[in-house]
């Protein structure tokens, strides 16, 4: 039963750092598989040296002040915007870990019961 709730605790941290890692270049899907395999102190880390993501805002205002060209906008702008890829990696990333807990739920059925 103890081993149960190191499981849940493992997995809910894995999603909080995943969830800090959402606005970082990392991702939350990367953030939390890496915290999912080999800890969720691991994926802090790679998440605090992840840099952040480029606002959309910020980009504009330094379009519009000079700062970077037409050319650099445009493909900065390409980064930014998820495409319709990006979109279903997020999808299928959720239905992976839906399925992590499900196992999880079962497995510690099947352990209730001997």
């Amino acid at each position: 039963m103890d081993i149960l709730i190191y499981i849940i605790l493992w997995l809910v941290f894995s999603f909080i750092v995943g969830s800090l890692g959402k606005n970082k270049n990392i991702g939350f899907g990367y953030a939390f598989i890496i915290s999912l395999l080999f800890s969720p102190l691991i994926g802090l880390i790679f998440v605090l040296f992840s840099a952040n993501k480029i606002n959309l805002t910020d980009l504009k205002i330094a379009h519009e002040a000079g700062v970077i060209n037409d050319e650099e906008y445009k493909e900065k702008i390409r980064k930014v915007i998820p495409t319709q890829q990006d979109k279903e990696d997020t999808k299928k990333g959720y239905i992976v870990v839906g399925v992590i807990i499900i196992i999880m739920l079962i497995i510690w059925q099947i352990v209730k019961l001997f």
